[in-house]
């Protein structure tokens, strides 16, 4: 037997030995206290014992019952005219966050709270507005080909 086994033997046995003694003391066969029977005085008068006394109650009178009225619904307001196409450029952008960006640069951001920040700042080549519909952002047209293999974009001017 060479030294390591004779050593994980040992420790094994005083493991073994101190787990045995904890669950004795805690498991112990300590005797409950008993309690004294404590003495309830006799009552010396009998209690009022309470009675039921008949009371006519009043005839329901007549229940009033809702009666469906007819009301006008206000005709729903027309769309807003829709923005001049002119953006206005310029300005300051507030935000509120947790914490700082840990960087500006989309390409590096590992971070959720750092998308907000990011996506308030660069435009995005698509938009998701309404459920499964796409809207163009930095493109004009956008079309599937080769049976939805290739994505073409025609990008708005300037875009960089």
């Amino acid at each position: 037997m060479n030294m390591a086994n004779g050593f994980r033997l040992k420790f094994s046995g005083s493991v073994l030995l101190a787990v045995s003694l904890l669950l004795a003391v805690a498991c112990g066969t300590a005797e409950a206290p008993v309690p004294t029977p404590t003495r309830v005085p006799a009552p010396t008068q009998a209690a009022p014992v309470p009675t039921a006394t008949a009371t006519r109650a009043a005839a329901p009178g007549p229940i009033a019952t809702p009666t469906p009225t007819a009301t006008a619904i206000p005709a729903p307001k027309p769309p807003s005219p829709a923005p001049s196409a002119q953006v206005k450029r310029g300005g300051v952008l507030r935000d509120s966050t947790a914490s700082d960006p840990s960087s500006f640069d989309p390409h590096l951001v590992s971070i959720a709270a750092d998308i907000p920040a990011n996506g308030n700042l660069y435009s995005y080549l698509l938009l998701n507005t309404k459920g499964y519909e796409l809207v163009c952002d930095l493109c004009t047209t956008w079309s599937l080909e080769a049976g939805g293999k290739d994505m073409v974009f025609n990008l708005v001017k300037n875009a960089t």
